[in-house]
């Protein structure tokens, strides 16, 4: 399968589609960078209403990562919660999607931040 910018539009628009038909109204695209040439990088950068969190699904040739921030930009990759295949593929990314929606209405997992070169764990309120 040739890797051009027909291939990597279609999986764009795959994650998009998933999203909001997964979410529905919860959910709005915030921003979308696609820079095909380096690499078939892209980035898609989504809101979650309920919960206030930011998602950042990010793709460099055909492997895809979805990441979790809050507000104090405290962080978790969708893999630390659940394991899914993150090659690139309709299959693949509805998977994922699904997962993170489920991940999401449960709202039970550890976020993490960095000071001073060092990760903590955050301390989550009422967990």
């Amino acid at each position: 399968m040739q890797l051009d910018e027909k291939f990597f539009d279609k999986m764009v628009n795959c994650f998009i589609e998933c999203m909001m038909h997964e979410f529905g109204s919860e959910i709005s695209l915030i921003e979308k960078e696609c820079r095909y040439t380096q690499m078939g990088y892209f980035r898609l950068l989504f809101s979650h209403q309920p919960t206030h969190y930011k998602i950042i699904i990010e793709n460099e040739l055909r492997t895809f990562s979805i990441q979790i921030i809050d507000g104090e930009n405290a962080s978790t990759f969708l893999n630390r919660i659940s394991s899914y295949n993150k090659q690139l593929g309709e299959e693949n990314i509805e998977n994922a999607i699904t997962i993170l929606k489920e991940v999401l209405d449960k709202n039970n997992f550890d976020l993490y931040y960095q000071k001073n070169e060092k990760i903590y764990k955050k301390v989550m309120m009422g967990k």
